[in-house]
């Protein structure tokens, strides 16, 4: 990160650098979310995205946790080392889905959550700027199907900022995104007067 960073900034000072940091290392894997705070990343960073597509964290947690399941939890239903998942990242597991809803996406509680832990973790060394991800397709689900609707989109643009957003990236490909959700971040965004 210092390599890329210093070499940007000596191309262009005031370009801005920063760091796309993924879902599995935010939402999935402890290990990877304790290797290192956002507090430590910001000397290289003017700015952290933090993936919190709420859509397709269900699905994909689900999927992480069976690996996890089938090993070093094998002791435990796939609903219980979900519930101890969702305990271990602080996430209120009578919100997020279960492990018998396939289809049901994360919520806004959950992009609250994460935005608010990242806001911490960074303290106050950089800005950090959620990932809202939405028209993503779970997996199994054919491509260009909508997995969202305006007001969970609304809803979790409006608790990124609560949680303490310096801002926020729609994502996750402008291609992929509807109409309908946009403008739910347009209003958002304008309510909120950012």
């Amino acid at each position: 990160m210092k390599g890329m960073y210093d070499t940007i900034k000596s191309i262009k000072p005031s370009a801005p650098v920063g760091w796309h940091v993924d879902h599995w290392a935010t939402s999935m894997d402890l290990i990877a979310r304790s290797a290192m705070s956002y507090a430590e990343m910001a000397p290289w960073s003017d700015y952290l995205k933090v993936v919190v597509y709420h859509a397709v964290t269900a699905p994909r947690t689900r999927g992480w946790v069976a690996n996890d399941q089938r090993s070093v939890l094998n002791g435990l239903s796939l609903q219980e080392a979900l519930d101890l998942h969702h305990e271990l990242f602080g996430y209120d597991k009578r919100v997020e889905a279960r492990a018998d809803e396939l289809t049901k996406g994360g919520t806004p509680d959950y992009v609250f959550r994460e935005t608010k832990r990242s806001v911490a973790s960074a303290e106050g060394k950089t800005k950090i700027y959620p990932g809202i991800g939405f028209n993503l397709p779970p997996a199994g689900t054919p491509p260009n199907v909508p997995t969202d609707d305006p007001e969970t989109i609304y809803q979790c643009v409006i608790k990124a900022y609560e949680a303490g957003a310096n801002g926020i990236v729609v994502s996750r490909e402008y291609e992929e995104l509807t109409v309908p959700n946009l403008r739910a971040v347009g209003r958002a965004v304008r309510g909120l007067g950012k």
